[in-house]
C-alpha cells in the first residue's frame, strides 16, 4: 500500500489540529509541519518521541558525508522516490515503500539523484544536525 505525504498526515495528525487536552489523552503528530521544517536535504524534522527513539521526517537529495552511529542502529522507510544506501559491505537501492535497518558501527551514506522522502528511527541523543553526518559529526575515528 503506498501513502502519500498528505495521505499520511491526515492519518496522523488531521492537518494541523492541536492535540486533545484532556488527561490522558493521546497526542497527535502533524506530518505536514514537520515535512515544511524538513526543507534543506538531509536536515529531519522530529515528527515524534517514543521514550529514547525519534521518528524524523527527512528529505533526500544528493550525497551525504559517509558516517556511522556507533551507539545506535538506524531505520530508514522511503515513503516517496528512490535512496541508495551505501556502506562498508556495498550498496543497496530502496524504493517506494522499501525499509532497510542500518546495525550501529555500519560506515554508512544516503545518496538520491532525485527528491527522497524517508522516515528514520533512530537513538534521541543524535542531534538532527548531526544524524546525515553533517557538521561535522561523522563518527568515524
Amino acid at each position: 500500500m503506498h501513502f502519500t505525504i498528505e495521505e499520511l498526515a491526515e492519518d496522523i495528525g488531521g492537518g494541523g489540529e492541536a492535540a486533545d487536552e484532556r488527561a490522558g489523552a493521546l497526542s497527535k503528530g502533524v506530518l505536514a509541519s514537520a515535512e515544511a521544517a524538513a526543507q534543506p536535504p538531509y536536515r529531519p524534522a522530529r515528527l515524534a518521541q517514543v521514550d529514547e527513539m525519534s521518528l524524523r521526517l527527512v528529505h533526500c537529495l544528493g550525497t551525504t558525508p559517509w558516517h556511522r552511529h556507533t551507539r545506535h542502529s538506524e531505520m530508514l522507510w522511503v515513503r516517496e522516490g528512490r535512496l541508495e544506501v551505501g556502506s562498508e559491505h556495498g550498496s543497496t537501492r530502496l524504493d517506494q515503500e522499501d525499509l532497510v535497518v542500518i546495525p550501529r558501527n555500519t560506515i554508512h551514506r544516503l545518496s538520491s539523484a532525485g527528491r527522497a522522502v524517508a522516515i528514520s528511527l533512530v537513538h534521541e541523543e543524535v542531534p538532527p544536525n548531526a544524524h546525515m553526518g553533517l557538521m561535522g559529526e561523522t563518527g568515524l575515528d
